[in-house]
């Protein structure tokens, strides 16, 4: 059986626990205003969507469920609104792709 961070703490053997570990907010006073500790990047244009990687990866799986629903309605035999679904898709699908490479470049940096 694998040891885990638990089980090391009752033999003894992991590290002992940091004080300032928790959720709350750090009490490390900086006078850098950027995200980034070792860089200058600033904020982009879209701000946290772009700086989160949560941000495209929520719209990715958003145009991954209007794809469905447009298949859905061209398999009903609605072709006029699987026709509609799939401006939906081609629109959410780019911005999420945009997303992603400002993500990127912003990573980068």
């Amino acid at each position: 059986m694998a040891r885990g961070k638990y089980e090391a703490r009752k033999l003894g053997t992991a590290p002992p626990p940091v004080a300032n570990g928790g959720v709350g907010p750090s009490t490390e006073v900086s006078s850098s205003t950027s995200p980034r500790a070792g860089g200058q990047a600033g904020t982009p244009a879209l701000g946290i969507v772009v700086m989160s990687p949560w941000g495209w990866r929520i719209l990715a799986m958003a145009t991954l469920t209007a794809l469905g629903i447009c298949i859905t309605f061209f398999l009903d035999g609605h072709t006029a609104y699987g026709g509609l679904w799939v401006f939906v898709v081609a629109g959410w699908g780019a911005f999420s792709y945009k997303l992603w490479r400002m993500h990127l470049a912003w990573a980068a940096l």
